[in-house]
């Protein structure tokens, strides 16, 4: 981080009905000095419960909305921009407050911001993370649950939660055209 190797990278999102561009996503790549650029898969693990997962997430949030305004100035381009949070963040009670700043830093609109929780992130300190999740909708940031369906969600977790989205695991969406037990769970 103190390099600035870790970057944003976006992932663009479409409402399939109109089939527009509505936002994108981030996602984190490590333009690591030797091995070139390296996926997330490298660097998720190691932060998802360690003490350095709060820092990280502040890291590529003020990353990601510097180069999400960077890249769509002047373009007219007003949609959502999505950041995916680890546990470890998500349970502190400052991540709210801390979300807000770089938002305001960045003006950039609350009500654009999407953060992406996992659903095992939820299962590990429920209490905390409700906490957390209810004072980011509080300052209008959208909740989207993760991989849903890979852990033990149930309905009412859902509508204690109140997230704004679900993503279902591509596990249940990959086989959707062919596999009658996906449709109906879908």
């Amino acid at each position: 981080m103190a390099r600035n190797e870790f970057l944003s990278h976006f992932q663009p999102q479409y409402d399939l009905s109109s089939g527009l561009c509505t936002g994108a996503e981030a996602l984190c790549r490590w333009a690591h000095p030797r091995l070139g650029l390296l996926g997330p898969g490298s660097i998720i693990e190691a932060l998802e419960g360690g003490p350095l997962g709060m820092a990280f997430s502040l890291y590529m949030l003020d990353d990601a909305i510097e180069r999400f305004k960077a890249a769509t100035a002047g373009t007219g381009f007003c949609g959502n921009l999505s950041v995916n949070v680890p546990v470890s963040a998500l349970e502190s009670p400052r991540l709210a407050n801390l979300v807000q700043e770089i938002l305001l830093r960045h003006d950039f609109p609350a009500p654009r911001l999407t953060v992406e929780i996992t659903e095992r992130g939820i299962s590990r300190d429920a209490a905390s993370s409700s906490a957390t999740i209810a004072s980011l909708r509080i300052r209008s940031v959208r909740i989207s649950l993760d991989d849903f369906g890979t852990g033990y969600s149930s309905f009412k977790k859902l509508k204690d939660l109140a997230v704004d989205e679900i993503k279902i695991d591509k596990h249940f969406v990959a086989d959707v055209i062919e596999s009658r037990t996906s449709q109906t769970l879908v």
